[in-house]
């Protein structure tokens, strides 16, 4: 059976995550500059190959100059290591939409198994006979799993909670 590629379409898809910033507030963050690839046999996308590769110094919280951002880059390491990777080992099919993904993330050097709830939203054809495949991911990280463990503190407590909460929403465009 044929092998085919879907690249991500980084213009409609996006790498979300949140954290609780001083024990209040939850600040989203984002990682801007990123590729992903799956391999699939045909349309079919049970055990497919998933390889995702974000440059940490994309990320930020859109509240530049603010305390938070700080905090992220500082969390991140950002002037140390230069990306975060993902590659997937399984991607198990529960039902039509949903799937478990489990791969190795490696942050800051550091590669840790890990479980995330898929959503496939569906296939789209374009009117120019583009198809589109679409993803929601979800999952929670702790940040310390990774050796991420800046915790400056302040009068309020933590500045950044260690769970980082994913929200990944992506498009792939088959080729």
């Amino acid at each position: 059976m044929g092998k085919t590629k879907w690249f991500i379409d980084r213009a409609n898809s996006e790498i979300g995550f949140k954290a609780n910033h001083m024990m209040f507030s939850n600040v989203p963050g984002e990682i801007r500059k990123f590729k992903s690839l799956i391999t699939t046999s045909v349309d079919v996308f049970d055990n497919a190959k998933i390889e995702f590769d974000g440059q940490i110094k994309s990320i930020t919280t859109e509240k530049e100059e603010s305390e938070a951002d700080q905090s992220i880059a500082d969390l991140f390491y950002v002037n140390q290591f230069s990306k975060v990777t993902f590659e997937a080992i399984t991607f198990d099919k529960i039902d039509e939409v949903n799937y478990k993904l489990t791969g190795n993330l490696t942050l800051c050097n550091v590669t840790r198994l890990v479980t995330f709830d898929a959503e496939f939203s569906g296939l789209l054809k374009e009117p120019w006979g583009v198809i589109k495949a679409s993803f929601i991911i979800t999952g929670i990280i702790n940040r310390t799993h990774w050796d991420l463990n800046m915790n400056r503190m302040f009068d309020t407590g933590i500045p950044i909670s260690e769970e980082l909460k994913l929200n990944i929403d992506l498009r792939f465009i088959r080729r």
